[in-house]
């Protein structure tokens, strides 16, 4: 269960205008048969509502629509797949022409904007649920990525991404050339590698037996490392660990390399 609730109807104001690549993260369980997500233009009953996702559990069906100066427009509707009680995760992804939306990681419909992006100034979510989160994150970044770490990446240090894997990729924890730490997920091949790369040789790999990715499946994988270890997790779950070969308090850039959408990165 998770901690503490939001009071509903939720309305919060945005601080800046929407971009392009940007995420709207709502987190809860639903309490009876029906709750709303609304991207609105204003605070009042009014506003005209950009985005309306209806999340109607007895139709088993998402309602999406748009509501501009009083009127609502044409309903498009999608198979709905939550239980009352049941946590949730919706994402509603952000990009130049539609929202894309995802629910508990899994891609389940776009919707073409028909009002400008840049109308959203509310975020108002309303109905029978118990709001435990509302979050904005995100942002495009080309692929390969090598950025640099903030100070290096020693014990206590954490990396949270939120990606959708299209194939093959890696996350690599660099020492100049060198790879202090290589996580490669193969969906070609169903199965991860993990190694270190040291004077231009690779090292023995380890294979974790569970493979929990999926092509167009969002995935949020957190890396922490620890005095002995990286630990490796994914949704929330301890996935698997990696043993240091080298001194991660060298580390000192990051590089992302293969085939993926990548919306957030963040550094702890």
């Amino acid at each position: 269960m998770h901690p503490f609730s939001l009071r509903l109807p939720y309305t919060a104001k945005l601080d800046t205008t929407i971009n392009p690549g940007q995420s709207l993260i709502v987190r809860g369980q639903p309490t009876g048969d029906r709750f709303d997500i609304n991207l609105e233009s204003g605070p009042t009953d009014t506003a005209d509502i950009i985005f309306h996702m209806s999340c109607r559990l007895k139709e088993k069906e998402y309602v999406l629509n748009t509501k501009e100066n009083g009127q609502w427009g044409k309903e498009e509707r999608h198979k709905l797949h939550l239980a009352k009680g049941t946590p949730f995760a919706i994402r509603v992804r952000c990009h130049e022409s539609k929202f894309e939306l995802f629910v508990d990681g899994k891609e389940v419909a776009e919707y073409k904007y028909r009002t400008p992006l840049h109308s959203v100034n509310y975020v108002n979510v309303k109905g029978e649920l118990t709001l435990n989160s509302v979050g904005w994150e995100g942002n495009y970044y080309s692929i390969p990525l090598r950025v640099g770490i903030p100070g290096n990446f020693g014990k206590g240090r954490k990396l949270f991404l939120t990606f959708i894997p299209e194939d093959d990729f890696s996350v690599n924890f660099m020492i100049g050339e060198d790879v202090a730490f290589h996580f490669n997920p193969r969906i070609s091949k169903k199965a991860v590698v993990n190694n270190t790369k040291m004077n231009g040789v690779w090292g023995s790999e380890e294979r974790p037996k569970q493979f929990p990715f999926e092509k167009k499946k969002s995935i949020d994988l957190l890396i922490v490392c620890e005095e002995q270890i990286f630990g490796v997790y994914i949704n929330g779950e301890s996935y698997c660990t990696y043993t240091h070969r080298t001194d991660p308090s060298k580390i000192s850039q990051l590089s992302i390399e293969g085939k993926m959408e990548l919306q957030v990165v963040n550094f702890e």
